[in-house]
């Protein structure tokens, strides 16, 4: 690839020579804040490591798009139920309209009045 604008083979080559290792806080709701390291290893002639300071400016939320860039190289930290978008998810609140309540109030009326004609009628 040209310099700046590498093509896949370059970077999969890269990717491959690549190891790391995360170390972040456990997973929490919190969208705004994000602390954790990264040790990364570039296995090459002459090997390269660096930790690597990660904050919430270096993170993408689920369903984040990531534009203007040729490419980049991403690790997942979290997924399925323990995603941020998915620990702030909450089920929407259900609603009923005047007319159930009503109808829910009757049907308990109706069934006291039952109750109560029938020990009634036992005695």
């Amino acid at each position: 690839g040209t310099e700046g604008n590498p093509d896949a083979g370059d970077l999969a080559a890269a990717a491959a020579k690549l190891t790391g290792r995360v170390e972040c806080e456990a997973p929490n709701p919190s969208l705004y804040t994000f602390e954790g390291t990264m040790n990364v290893k570039f296995h090459t002639d002459k090997p390269l490591q660096a930790d690597l300071s990660l904050t919430s400016t270096h993170m993408l939320l689920r369903g984040c798009k990531l534009r203007n860039t040729a490419w980049a190289l991403a690790c997942v930290v979290f997924t399925g139920h323990e995603s941020k978008i998915q620990m702030n998810s909450s089920q929407a609140p259900h609603k009923q309209s005047a007319l159930e309540k009503l109808a829910n109030k009757l049907m308990l009326i109706i069934l006291a009045i039952q109750v109560v004609l029938c020990l009634g009628g036992a005695v």
